[in-house]
């Protein structure tokens, strides 16, 4: 034979054998478990152990939402066609843990196809297993996880899904239900458990149940610490907040620690929440409100930044101003009369007629051009729900005045509230809030890092020292003294009127934004209290108590 024609032969067959073995590599090894699971589904139905999606993980990689692993009973329907004493083996069973008549059981999933389980306590588990040593009826102990748990945290931040479709709905389940660069939280097909079958659909003895692997799928890595999430929550609900938010960013990083809103919702009964009229469902840390008085940090800002105030000045409190158009503005602090005060001594007591003369002075395009710089008006990117807020352009010197006061022509969320005292804290830096560090893969591999966004200066440092020290004093001996910690702390008191408010009943809401400790900041801090009457009364006491807490975390 032709020596060519041989090797072209030989390298022919070689080829195909080399497609054959690979093709064979993509079945047995790729596609292998596809194919076991397709097979063993067509005799039967598989009982998944869990729900097919990545964990949600703090910084730590402790998952927020608390997954409990429970031994659970399964009756498989298909054992009741096959006549080997499944009934029998599990009435004894039952007549120890106690639970719902046989009968009722075999009738459950006679009827709807389905496998039926049944809660068992640890040692009921073990004599289940003792009791199940033939493997050919049907029934089988699993361990059977809970994605939320009684101690999940976090739950707006979270989100929540719809079981049955295995579908993100809010949160960050929602928005990384699915990505395009690889596997999202949601999985194709969970871990599960099904009986082995022969043909005639019997259990085969001594196989028993075998379990299927699950696909692919992420975990989502955050800047969340759940020491200092659980610390705020339990916080929220000593202080009995119905409504309200807290927000807790490392000033050095603008990594979101803690993110907590009420009221909670059910993650496993989100329907009860859909009608409830308190809105369980908003995430309010994200949620546009007015501001009130916190918002007298970017009118400083503005006047500081613009040359027409000096921080070491001396200015004069008239105790109230006429703007036109209505009542005069007054300030809660100087009834009595004119006062001579420093501006800090107007930023501690929140006078109100100084900050509308600052305002007028430094105008209103100067106002909005800082609150744009510090955030205001800008829709976080991290979390697809929540409100962009805003700042609008007064028309009037009353409109002004609100502004200047945080009642009219601005709304700002917690988060960003939180953001801007943080500017301050870090000398002027701005270091945008961010919450998601990283993808993991089902091997703790890292498939997908988010890099924090870049650092921009925002205002001067003089500046930013000076609004920082009248923070400061704010804490000191102004309106925010109920907020004071070991090691100090500075911020601003807000007692904006509520949307909700009528002309026969007033509502205020409640603010307090600030940081800790003082002289070298390490956390800002935003405490929002929807129709809690009192910023100084209300708010900066819950933002001691949390700063405290934090503070302590330090030394474990």
């Amino acid at each position: 034979m032709n020596p060519r024609r041989l090797t072209l032969i030989l390298l022919f067959w070689a080829l195909l054998f080399s497609v054959l073995l690979a093709r064979t590599f993509v079945i047995q090894i790729v596609l292998g478990a596809d194919a076991c699971y397709g097979a063993i589904s067509q005799r039967s139905s598989p009982f998944p152990l869990e729900t097919a999606r990545g964990q949600i993980l703090d910084r730590n990689l402790v998952p927020l939402t608390d997954p409990r692993t429970r031994q659970v009973l399964v009756l498989f329907p298909d054992s009741l066609k096959s006549g080997t004493g499944a009934s029998d083996a599990l009435a004894g069973m039952l007549d120890e843990t106690g639970t719902q008549p046989v009968a009722d059981l075999m009738a459950r999933a006679a009827a709807t196809g389905r496998p039926v389980t049944i809660e068992l306590s640890p040692d009921d588990a073990d004599r289940a297993r003792e009791r199940l040593s033939d493997t050919s009826l049907g029934l089988a102990v699993v361990p059977l996880t809970l994605r939320y748990g009684p101690r999940s945290v976090a739950k707006h931040v979270v989100g929540h899904i719809i079981e049955a479709d295995n579908a993100g709905v809010a949160g960050l389940e929602k928005r990384f239900d699915t990505v395009r660069f690889g596997p999202g939280l949601k999985g194709k097909r969970p871990r599960s458990v099904a009986p082995v079958r022969d043909g005639v659909q019997d259990v085969i003895t001594g196989l028993g149940y075998r379990e299927l692997a699950a696909t692919a799928r992420s975990s989502v890595v955050l800047t969340i610490d759940i020491r200092v999430q659980r610390a705020v929550e339990q916080a929220l609900q000593q202080q009995g907040v119905e409504r309200g938010a807290v927000v807790v960013l490392d000033v050095r990083t603008g990594e979101v620690l803690a993110m907590a809103s009420r009221p909670e919702f059910d993650q496993n009964n989100v329907a009860a929440s859909i009608d409830d009229p308190r809105a369980p469902l908003i995430n309010r840390a994200v949620e546009a409100f007015y501001p009130g008085s916190v918002f007298k940090v970017a009118v400083a800002c503005a006047a500081l930044e613009s040359g027409v105030a000096d921080a070491s000045a001396l200015t004069v409190c008239p105790g109230y101003l006429d703007v036109g158009g209505g009542e005069p503005v007054r300030c809660t602090h100087h009834t009595s009369g004119p006062a001579v005060v420093t501006l800090q001594d107007a930023m501690a007591y929140s006078c109100n007629p100084v900050f509308v003369s600052l305002a007028e002075r430094a105008g209103a395009r100067s106002i909005m051009e800082i609150a744009r710089k510090l955030g205001f008006g800008a829709k976080w990117p991290e979390l697809l729900e929540g409100a962009a807020a805003y700042v609008s352009q007064p028309t009037s010197l009353r409109a002004l005045a609100n502004l200047a006061i945080g009642q009219e022509y601005v709304k700002t969320t917690p988060l960003q509230m939180t953001q801007a005292v943080a500017v301050m804290a870090s000398g002027g830096v701005m270091r945008p809030a961010y919450l998601v560090k990283e993808l993991l893969d089902q091997n703790g591999k890292t498939v997908k890092s988010f890099e924090p966004p870049k650092p921009s200066r925002v205002v001067s440092v003089s500046t930013a020292q000076a609004v920082t020290r009248w923070l400061e004093a704010c804490v000191k001996y102004g309106t925010g003294q109920a907020a004071a910690v070991a090691g100090g702390a500075g911020g601003k008191t807000g007692t904006p009127e509520s949307a909700g408010s009528t002309l026969v009943h007033e509502v205020w809401d409640a603010w307090f934004a600030g940081f800790a400790p003082a002289g070298r900041p390490r956390y800002a801090i935003s405490v929002f209290i929807e129709e809690g009457m009192s910023g100084p009364y209300r708010a900066a006491p819950l933002f001691a108590q949390i700063a405290q807490a934090i503070l302590g975390l330090e030394n474990r």
